[in-house]
């Protein structure tokens, strides 16, 4: 996002960008308004039907659509104590209220080990913590209690406290004494699903064991299946990964790539993969099939620039015929795996 806002969809054979809003430093609580930092770790915005930005995040801290402060990130005298996150952050919509939003964030990296997906919920329709004249809160387990009991769900998996030990703004979710490490996060556009699933957003995590799956309702997080994708001691902590989510148009089923140097293929516990898809229903969401692919030499051998090999980045074509993957070595190259023929095809180089 850097501090700018990329208008995807508008139609334009260029994509425009839009400078995100800095209000006018003028000593009022300057240090909580917008300055144009641009985010180191992560960052994220949201903007509704109209096409107008509702609010964004740079690092952990939470602005409104005007740049005016929501949430901060954790930190020294921090309030709501949001995570910064490690690559990745989402702002969901909530399904079934129209000013709630769900923040799904990570530990960063610079905290050592203890690496959780974490959970908050936005109320737009709350008065701002820092602003009274302006709207947002992230929910602290008292609101939800006393105001939200409905939403009591979302504390399922442990909770988190804030430095100052006296609020809790964020649910954390973890399985036993596992890690999410370099956790990878993705969520399913609602309007892809069907039957029970409809209306609901599936949200998958992927660290450096399993893939999880999640449901967002109306009332909580419900952790639905996690399946093994890589065997332990084929970790190492240089690999690097990058997930997409698709949609098969012509059967309806949903996809989750994922792409590593040892990728562990369910129905295969000889070989290992670079590039592996898994495949859902499109009405349940639970787990239908799995397909493996092994990458050419060019994108499978050799050191990358961190001293890893294998694929990187990865993508969907709209139809979910196709996956796109690319991979560092010498040079930056793409590939694109055709599902339907079951090759991978190696692409011109790019620069």
């Amino acid at each position: 996002m850097g501090n700018q806002l990329a208008l995807l969809g508008s139609g334009n054979a260029q994509v425009p960008l839009a400078a995100l809003p800095q209000p006018p430093q003028d000593s009022n609580q300057d240090d909580r308004k917008y300055a144009g930092a641009i985010p180191f770790l992560s960052s994220a915005a949201r903007v509704d039907g109209y096409g107008d930005l509702v609010l964004f995040m740079g690092d952990g801290n939470v602005y409104d659509g005007g740049g005016y402060m929501i949430a901060d990130a954790r930190g020294e005298d921090c309030t709501q104590c949001l995570e910064k996150g490690s690559s990745e952050v989402l702002i969901l919509p909530v399904p079934g209220h129209c000013d709630l939003y769900c923040i799904i964030t990570s530990r960063w990296e610079g905290l050592g080990d203890d690496r959780y997906m974490l959970a908050s919920i936005l109320d737009m329709s709350r008065t701002n913590p820092y602003w009274p004249d302006r709207k947002g809160r992230i929910l602290t387990v008292y609101d939800l209690f006393a105001d939200r009991p409905e939403f009591t769900d979302w504390l399922d998996g442990g909770l988190e406290g804030t430095f100052n030990d006296v609020q809790f703004a964020f649910a954390r979710y973890t399985s036993g004494n596992e890690k999410n490490e370099y956790l990878s996060m993705a969520a399913i556009d609602p309007q892809w699903t069907t039957g029970s699933l409809s209306g609901n957003l599936l949200l998958h995590t992927t660290n450096e064991k399993f893939t999880r799956q999640y449901r967002i309702t109306d009332h909580g997080i419900e952790h639905t299946w996690a399946q093994e994708v890589m065997p332990a001691d084929a970790f190492t902590k240089d690999k690097n990964r990058d997930t997409d989510l698709g949609k098969d148009a012509t059967n309806g089923d949903l996809l989750f790539a994922c792409t590593d140097l040892g990728l562990v293929h369910p129905n295969d516990q000889v070989n290992t993969f670079k590039v592996l898809v898994l495949r859902m229903s499109g009405s349940t969401g639970e787990l239908t099939g799995f397909e493996g692919y092994l990458p050419a030499a060019q994108f499978s051998n050799g050191n990358g620039s961190d001293g890893t090999v294998g694929p990187y980045g990865c993508a969907f074509s709209p139809d979910g015929k196709k996956v796109y993957f690319t991979g560092d070595i010498v040079e930056v190259k793409i590939g694109v795996i055709d599902r339907v023929a079951q090759t991978v095809i190696d692409l011109a180089p790019t620069a």
